[in-house]
């Protein structure tokens, strides 16, 4: 494949922007309860309503980075982070 296609490695970009942003951002969203500082009905809804604006930021990013491997690892660590304020705040770390 040539260096100079529009979409290097589409089989893994395709599975990062679906797959890989859907469980970041649905991660993200769970855990913004955690550190929204708002009453406890706003730190529900407003993640709710954020959801589509976090997952186009994040499909945007996975779409446009040069590298995939950067891609993977952006994913993997947000994951990751927002993985832990979850089992933080359920008490579980």
């Amino acid at each position: 494949m040539s260096e100079d296609t529009l979409f290097p490695r589409p089989v893994s970009r395709v599975l990062a922007a679906t797959l890989g942003v859907l469980i970041t951002a649905v991660l993200i969203t769970t855990a913004m309860p955690v550190y929204v500082p708002f009453s406890q009905a706003s730190s529900v809804v407003v993640p709710i309503v954020l959801f589509p604006v976090t997952w186009l930021l994040i499909f945007l990013w996975v779409l446009f980075e040069q590298k995939m491997w950067r891609a993977w690892l952006g994913l993997l660590a947000l994951s990751g982070l927002h993985l832990g304020l979850i089992l933080s705040g359920v008490g579980v770390l």
